[in-house]
């Protein structure tokens, strides 16, 4: 009982605390405006929604991971059971957080039942399995390795950076800036962009604001 009241009021601190930084993410990687008339340039938008899945979700996969590390398992198979749980219980929700922070609507019935489901859970899963193998892979290493104070952040920041690219699909697949289909199009279409404009830019619009983020959740 002490580690889920630890861990419901770590992520409840966090979340309330980074929301702003997550939202201005998902508007740099799809290049709409960071801050609007609203109060906070309405950085808190679908907080409450967001709030209401991050607690029980982030506290739950911490449980579940060192559930199933007590038993024997190897690290592969802990990220694989892991990951395959975010993307199943998060996903449906995080579509319709998604979409709060991108936009300016109301949260009613008809908004949550057109936006809720699974779009994007390739990128999902892809984006949390190599964030798991790589997060937990680096922090047992690292905490081996009397690096105990820096190693969660070090392995987050790792993280974070690595799936970014992966992020940064899954966000604008999420706001049909391009269909499944069309994967290869909208790369190649950046690339372009990116080689004659921003280039530093490409695909890793937003990192810092990604690592910033997952940073909160551990």
């Amino acid at each position: 009982m002490n580690d889920n009241i630890k861990y419901m009021s770590s992520v409840f601190l966090a979340n309330t605390l980074i929301y702003p930084i997550d939202t201005a993410k998902v508007r740099y990687q799809n290049k709409i405006p960071i801050l609007n008339k609203n109060i906070l340039g309405g950085l808190y938008q679908g907080y409450l929604l967001n709030s209401i899945i991050t607690i029980p979700y982030f506290t739950g996969k911490l449980l579940l991971y060192k559930y199933i590390s007590d038993i024997n398992t190897s690290i592969i198979q802990r990220c694989l059971v892991t990951s395959v749980c975010e993307t199943i219980i998060g996903l449906p929700i995080n579509n319709v957080i998604i979409q709060k922070q991108a936009k300016n609507k109301a949260l009613t019935f008809d908004f949550v039942k057109k936006h809720v489901g699974y779009r994007s859970f390739i990128f999902q899963f892809a984006r949390d399995i190599n964030f798991n193998l790589i997060f937990f892979n680096s922090y047992d290493f690292l905490k081996e390795n009397e690096y105990k104070l820096s190693c969660g952040f070090i392995s987050a920041s790792l993280a974070a950076i690595l799936v970014t690219p992966l992020d940064f699909l899954k966000t604008n697949n999420q706001l049909k800036n391009f269909e499944l289909k069309d994967t290869y199009s909208f790369l190649k279409n950046n690339l372009k962009r990116s080689w004659y404009s921003a280039g530093h830019r490409f695909m890793i619009k937003g990192t810092f604001y990604g690592i910033v983020t997952f940073l909160s959740s551990y």
